[in-house]
């Protein structure tokens, strides 16, 4: 049966797939009201439940229980429906970018349309480990992002304004003022030979007037004093043709970067020393003016794992992976190159590739001759990269023009060693299993770049580095081993607590994300950690930081599951003594 108020914004439905259901809604976006209806209504209800002798089925590791597990711990969906007609055009992309935000989508009311127009129901993807407020608030945030895309896309249907050609390329939706200052820069901006129909480079006669939203390291950095010394600087072009602007333009466009900075090419790295070595320190607490980034042999041996550490790590770790960047000297990066320079780097990395052996011999696909399917199934066995997203660095750095044109990924047979080409940076090297040998896992990576290394030497070629900074990257966090070592970690206690645990990786120099990596949430109590510091260490010391530190997390994870045992025993103990 179904119970409801006169309005018929709250209601209860009784005995469909879960004993009672709590619902509150309301026409158009009154989400905080709804939230607070809900609240009292839930309120209301434990009440009545409890007047009957009776409680509400919940555990404390797991919060409310259902019928369904994806429905336990708040028990709760939040959701929105939402009329967007340009995202619409791209439901695929619509559906990634609601995933990157945490996010379902689904066609409202069985694709029903107003005026041709899609309905959208955007809702949580995550009910447990996270309380009621954070599902509604991040429900909020995502849709207001969504709108904002929305209306730069819809800004985008006039081909030229004032005599410029624009395209399809759209500028984002900030604050009124910054939205109107940023237009006229654009529109000013001369005609670069890296512009394509979708994405066009800027160039800032002044300070950007930086917003409240904007929170990225370069926006810190470049203050007025910096910006004015750089000011000769503005209208210089290194070989390549990359500009201070254009390497600020992402962090200025994407006002929620975590750095907001990229490199163009290596000459990057010697024409704007005053921004890059400030974003080092503070990324890595490592001086590059003062230090040069220490070397060592790439050797398995030098690992120190005990077998004790071993079966620790085994208990929670799940999978270990280490990836690293290589550039290559003498190519632009990804941000700055051309269509042509893209495609030489490709038929050099190609080339490469056909030098590995034993192991390491794979197969080297093209991008564009996957299908989406074969995209999504790569993508969810972490073999590939992501696909174009407007919450990427990417996205306002140019490095999506001509996608998916001279992009690709060698894979060996076991998929246990990969190499990207074309994504961030011209190649990334992966080592990866199941498991938390990563001893094992070391061993690969140290082959598969000696490899790739002597490949290009075969080829004439040689890698992008320097004395100080070690490997360069297009963004300045991947600079030094350019290494990023992660394991995957199931942890049902601490997954009660996702800010304590946060702020313990952070202590630990870690950085926590969710299972499926950068902005995602945690599923199944799986989490990645990874080294924060990646110039100023050995590969062998990062290496050793991540398993000391996951060591640490797993002794808590420990703790904290027999706190939460101790307590459940307490409680049988004491309904039976009643």
């Amino acid at each position: 049966g179904i119970v409801f108020n006169p309005g018929k914004t709250v209601a209860c439905w009784v005995n469909e797939e879960d004993h009672c259901r709590l619902i509150c809604r309301a026409d158009f976006g009154h989400l905080q009201s709804v939230f607070g209806r809900f609240c009292e209504l839930n309120k209301l209800f434990t009440a009545a439940v409890e007047s009957q002798g009776k409680t509400l089925m919940q555990r404390e590791e797991l919060g409310y229980l259902a019928a369904c597990p994806a429905n336990v711990g708040s028990g709760m969906t939040a959701s929105m429906r939402v009329v967007l007609p340009e995202l619409t055009k791209d439901p695929f992309q619509l559906m990634a970018l609601c995933e990157e935000l945490g996010l379902h989508a689904r066609s409202g009311a069985g694709a029903a349309s107003v005026r041709g127009v899609v309905k959208w129901e955007i809702w949580n993807r995550q009910s447990v480990g996270c309380s009621e407020v954070q599902i509604v608030q991040r429900l909020l945030d995502g849709v207001v992002r969504l709108i904002d895309i929305e209306l730069q896309l819809s800004a985008a249907g006039q081909d030229h304004e004032g005599g410029k050609q624009l395209g399809n390329f759209v500028l984002p939706a900030v604050t009124p003022a910054f939205d109107a200052w940023l237009r006229a820069q654009l529109l000013a901006s001369p005609e670069d030979v890296k512009d394509t129909e979708n994405f066009k480079y800027l160039r800032f006669a002044e300070l950007p007037p930086f917003t409240a939203k904007h929170s990225s390291l370069m926006r810190t950095v470049l203050n007025p004093s910096v910006f004015e010394k750089l000011k000769s600087l503005r209208g210089t072009r290194t070989s390549k043709g990359f500009t201070l602007s254009n390497a600020i333009q992402p962090g200025v466009l994407q006002p929620r970067l975590d750095v907001g900075f990229v490199c163009g090419d290596e000459e990057c790295y010697a024409l704007f020393p005053d921004v890059i070595l400030p974003l080092v320190r503070q990324l890595h607490q490592f001086d590059a003016a003062k230090d040069a980034h220490p070397r060592a042999p790439l050797d398995a041996a030098q690992l120190r794992v005990s077998d004790e550490e071993a079966r620790k790590l085994q208990q929670c770790v799940k999978s270990t992976r280490i990836r690293g960047v290589r550039n290559i000297a003498g190519l632009a990066l990804p941000p700055g190159t051309t269509r042509e320079e893209r495609a030489e780097t490709e038929g050099v990395l190609k080339k490469v590739f056909g030098t590995f052996a034993g192991e390491l011999a794979g197969k080297y696909t093209e991008l564009g001759a996957l299908g989406k399917e074969e995209v999504r199934a790569l993508q969810d066995r972490g073999v590939l990269f992501q696909s174009p997203g407007l919450l990427q660095v990417l996205e306002g750095a140019g490095g999506y023009r001509d996608w998916p044109e001279n992009r690709g990924l060698f894979v060996n047979e076991s998929e246990s060693a990969v190499c990207w080409c074309n994504e961030e940076d011209h190649c990334k090297v992966i080592a990866m299993e199941q498991g938390c040998d990563v001893v094992s896992v070391f061993r690969r990576y140290s082959e598969l770049s000696a490899a790739v290394k002597a490949g290009l030497e075969q080829e004439g070629r040689a890698l992008m580095e320097t004395e100080a900074l070690g490997f360069l990257a297009t963004c300045p966090s991947n600079v030094g081993t350019g290494m990023k070592v992660s394991f995957k970690l199931e942890l049902p206690a601490m997954t009660y607590d996702p800010e304590r645990l946060d702020k313990t990786c952070r202590f630990l120099g870690l950085v926590l994300h969710g299972s499926g990596g950068k902005v995602s949430a945690a599923q199944n109590n799986c989490w990645e950690i990874s080294n924060m510091q990646r110039v100023g260490l050995t590969e062998v010391e990062i290496v050793h930081k991540v398993v000391e530190g996951a060591l640490r997390i797993i002794a808590m994870e420990q703790e904290e599951a027999a706190a939460i045992k101790e307590y459940q025993d307490s409680l049988a103990a004491e309904k039976s003594a009643e």
